[in-house]
């Protein structure tokens, strides 16, 4: 083997070992914001998406109930499959504003992406909707809600 050849075998290896170390350098780095960001994130839970809890919540307990009261059986379907979603930090696609129908309600198409593909629906906007949605896509929240725990805390009225 030439003196050439063993020196540019060497510095394969030198360029090799620092090409390991950058990468594991910007991991690091990576894992630091990453934990940083999480560390700021508002936590929109079963308690705080009330604003009677928490002054940065998303709407009241008597907007809740009233919208609970007055939604469809569609829409009720509708806003917990997308406080599921939420919860499990799924992926979510929709317009950047409500749209309005031909009756005039103001509505969301959603689509929701899975591991082996999407499903799309509506959703009637609702106070407080709009704020949850950005929050949620601009990645300000971190989302854990059950329908059936806002309900039980708006109404203090236990479920099951």
């Amino acid at each position: 083997m030439s003196k050439k050849t063993r020196t540019m075998q060497i510095k394969d290896i030198e360029n090799s070992n620092i090409i390991e170390f950058i990468l594991s350098e910007q991991e690091k780095t990576k894992t630091e914001i990453q934990s940083q960001i999480a560390d700021h994130k508002t936590v929109i839970d079963n308690t705080t998406f009330f604003t009677d809890n928490f002054p940065m919540g998303i709407m009241s307990k008597n907007q809740f109930s009233m919208q609970m009261h007055s939604s469809s059986k569609n829409d009720l379907i509708g806003i917990k499959t997308l406080f599921n979603a939420m919860s499990e930090n799924r992926k979510i696609n929709t317009s950047a504003f409500a749209m309005t129908d031909k009756k005039g309600q103001e509505y969301y198409w959603l689509k929701l992406y899975g591991e082996n593909g999407a499903t799309e629906f509506r959703i009637s906007n609702f106070p407080g909707l709009d704020k949850l949605m950005q929050g949620y896509l601009f990645n300000m929240y971190n989302v854990s809600l059950t329908l059936e725990e806002l309900y039980s805390e708006a109404t203090n009225n236990p479920i099951g």
